[in-house]
This record gives structure tokens, sequence and C-alpha cells, in this order.
């Protein structure tokens, strides 16, 4: 056992799986809890988990609209389109196990443990359609995304995010992806 930074013990804490199944469903709990609070003009067609690999897995959070999807469509594509202002989620509930993941991550250099943690979180979300408490479009995903990193790779990560395949490949002839 060790201590984190906040002096709590931790169990297992030499393993970053348990920590990043714990932290996942926490995300996901404030994701929805978050987003419960506000008032979209239409269903959610994607939500949008951004970060930046290795500097700050703490998503902020992009939610596209089906009424902003039809609206940019014929431009650049919902996935890419930023309606506006990022969304950040309270982190009250998860603090001392998100500051304890960074902290393991940075040890053992894993970098992938955080982009695994926050899409094993979208998949939840996707699966669950934000635990059926916030109207979604059906084909709905969310989907965590380092444009700089992972951009060329959005149709894997829809797909392993929840996302039916036959969406994603509908997705790609409308040359979203």
């Amino acid at each position: 056992m060790r201590k984190d930074c906040k002096g709590i013990l931790w169990e297992n804490n030499n393993n970053l799986k348990p920590l990043s199944e714990i932290l996942s469903q926490k995300i996901v709990e404030s994701i929805v809890d978050e987003l419960s609070k506000m008032q979209f003009d239409s269903p959610l067609f994607c939500l949008k988990l951004s970060y930046q690999y290795v500097y700050n897995y703490y998503p902020s959070l992009i939610p596209v609209t089906l009424k902003f999807k039809n609206w940019v469509e014929s431009e650049e594509g919902p996935f890419m389109a930023d309606p506006g202002d990022f969304i950040n989620p309270s982190d009250q509930n998860f603090e001392t196990e998100f500051l304890e993941f960074i902290q393991l991550i940075e040890e053992k250099r894993n970098w992938m443990a955080g982009t695994n943690m926050l899409r094993r979180a979208a998949k939840m979300l996707t699966l669950s359609k934000l635990n059926n408490k916030i109207k979604v479009t059906d084909g709905f995903v969310a989907f965590p995304v380092d444009w700089e990193i992972e951009g060329m790779e959005l149709d894997k990560i829809l797909i392993q995010c929840g996302a039916e395949k036959s969406k994603v490949k509908e997705w790609k002839k409308l040359k979203w992806i």
C-alpha cells in the first residue's frame, strides 16, 4: 500500500486497471450529471471528450446537437465542427482518484492508460445513451480525441467507443470522417 498525494492509502496502487475502471465510472456519472443540468435545442448527435495525450486527461465536453449537426454537415462535418464553449464537468466526486491515476501514469510512463480510461468512459456513455437521462439521436456516440495525435484514426476511435460499424461506414461516405 502507498499513500496518494492527499495521504489516502490505495490498495492495488501498482496496477492502473482497477483505478482506471473506477475512474471511468465516476467520470461517466459526472458527465451525465453536468449535461442533465443543461437544456439542448435538440437531441445530442455526439459528445466529444477533448483531452491532450500525455499532458491532460481531464476531458472537456463538446456536445453536438442534431440541430447543429444538420447545420454544419455540408461544411466540415459534425465530428470536426466546434459548436461553442467547452463544458468542464465537476471532479469533486473523483478528484482523489484522478490525481492518483495521473501520478501512476507518470510514474509508469504509460500514457495510453489515460486514453484507454477515457475510451472506456466514452463507450459507457455511448452504450447507455447517457444513462437515458438526456435525449440522443439513433447512432449517438461519445468519443475522446486529441485531434493533433489521433485525428486520422477517428473511425477506429468511434468504433472502440461503441459506434455501430455501419454508421461509421455511412459517415465516411459523407466525408465526415
